[in-house]
């Protein structure tokens, strides 16, 4: 559905445009470069009721991280586990600026 959207993009413009679909979908997040790679953090959630029950529903955003990137992100923190946002690491090779 959103393949398009990611088409000639680096990892920073991927990571950039899943933030994008997301605020499309109301929920805030952002995006950092940091030394260890991009991190997506999402501020809210506007499931969090429904993910504390069922966290499966938060398999929409794995699926669409798993379709955008090349790499597998890593969840460090979960809204549904109790944290005050998810966030996400795309790991990238150090003295890449934008690439995997």
């Amino acid at each position: 559905k959103n393949a398009h959207r990611f088409e000639g993009k680096d990892a920073a413009g991927r990571m950039t445009e899943i933030a994008n679909i997301l605020g499309e979908q109301g929920v805030m997040a952002d995006v950092e470069r940091r030394p260890e790679g991009f991190v997506l953090r999402e501020h809210n959630c506007p499931f969090k009721e429904t993910a504390v029950a069922h966290p499966q529903v938060c398999s929409v955003v794995h699926t669409l991280l798993g379709q955008a990137l090349p790499v597998k992100a890593q969840q460090r923190t979960s809204i549904a586990r109790g944290d005050d946002a998810c966030e996400f690491l795309l790991p990238v090779e150090s003295g890449s600026a934008g690439g995997i």
